[in-house]
């Protein structure tokens, strides 16, 4: 009997040990089972991410895929407008890893573009670029130094604004045609404003000219008919033939250097403006302002083939007045018959 007992009370712990057990085992179960209800929506939301991130990076590609890249000696590329098919371009920096540095010759000539950004990996605008990009109103150039060639911007009637960067020669026709250009910002260290550079930009007013600047090419200004005044600095060597020809506003031209620049024949053809001599012995003297000048036309028995003539008095108010040897840019070879009749304040 005792041990019949002994085995009984031996027994009955175990059925309560068992009871906890399984009470632990729905604790936990229920625990699992209502846990994973937001472990889907962390998934879930992982994935939606990743898909839009996918998406960006797919639409970026396609983006640049769209533009075409060409190869070119020293691991680096030239860009083109490709397929492309949007208004506002962006010129990468890089391209499969290797730099992107020139824009190709005739690349976004003729598109539809109305922006560009062109970033400062960019050595070379090829010529004729954005020729004829009539709808090109925005361009933005970083600083670093740039070759700009021939027609690059040719016929961009859209263009207001320009800050050019870093460059020495400002080539053929960069410009021309740009009928809407108001403001160009021209780099210091410019040396050469080459022939038609701004031919035809009716609308631009005023340029101010770096003092770096030795040459003015043929036709760089011809029929910028808004333009009222410029200056020319002390560097200024040549002014080429029809120089500023059609500047029909252009009134005065302010001329710094100390040495007699090379005026071309009708560097100022259909153009009425005044050289100013600012410094040197070019400069009026007392007793020569005001005074009228007519422009010589050639005549092979004298030798001259372009020069000034005094006319009259004209606005002068001196007494003694002096004739000076430069006018406006051109030796004044003459005297006209009866230049100063009855001019009797002259003493």
């Amino acid at each position: 009997k005792t041990r019949i007992k002994s085995v009984l009370h031996y027994k009955k712990p175990a059925f309560w040990v068992l009871l906890i057990a399984i009470l632990a085992c729905v604790a936990v179960g229920v625990f699992f089972l209502t846990d994973p209800t937001e472990e889907p929506d962390v998934e879930s939301s992982a994935e939606s991410s990743e898909e839009v991130s996918q998406e960006t990076s797919e639409e970026v590609s396609e983006d640049l895929g769209s533009l075409e890249f060409i190869a070119l000696d020293g691991f680096a590329y030239a860009v083109s407008i490709g397929t492309y098919k949007g208004e506002h371009v962006k010129i990468p920096v890089t391209y499969n890893g290797w730099d992107v540095t020139q824009i190709a010759e005739n690349g976004f000539a003729d598109s539809d573009i109305k922006s560009v950004y062109i970033p400062d990996s960019i050595t070379v605008i090829g010529d004729s670029a954005f020729a004829n990009c009539k709808q090109l109103a925005s361009v933005e150039l970083r600083k670093r130094y740039c070759r700009i060639g021939r027609n690059a911007f040719y016929g961009c009637s859209s263009l207001t604004k320009v800050e050019l960067p870093r460059l020495f020669n400002l080539e053929a026709y960069t410009f021309a045609g740009c009928t809407s250009l108001e403001e160009v910002i021209l780099p210091e260290e410019l040396d050469q404003v080459r022939s038609n550079a701004f031919d035809g930009c009716v609308r631009l007013k005023s340029i101010q000219l770096p003092k770096a600047v030795t040459m003015i090419g043929t036709r760089a200004f011809r029929g910028c008919t808004s333009l009222q005044e410029i200056t020319l600095g002390g560097k200024i060597t040549t002014v080429s033939a029809d120089a500023f020809a059609s500047c029909t506003n252009l009134k005065d031209i302010y001329c710094e250097t100390e040495f007699m620049p090379t005026w071309s024949l009708d560097w100022n053809r259909d153009c009425n403006a005044t050289v100013h001599w600012v410094n040197g012995p070019f400069a009026e003297p007392d007793g020569s302002q005001g005074l009228s000048y007519r422009r010589l036309q050639y005549d092979g028995d004298l030798d001259y083939e372009y020069g000034m003539s005094v006319t009259a008095k004209g606005n002068c108010t001196d007494t003694h007045v002096k004739v000076p040897e430069w006018y406006s840019g051109m030796p004044v070879f003459a005297i006209d018959n009866s230049a100063f009749w009855g001019e009797y304040s002259i003493t």
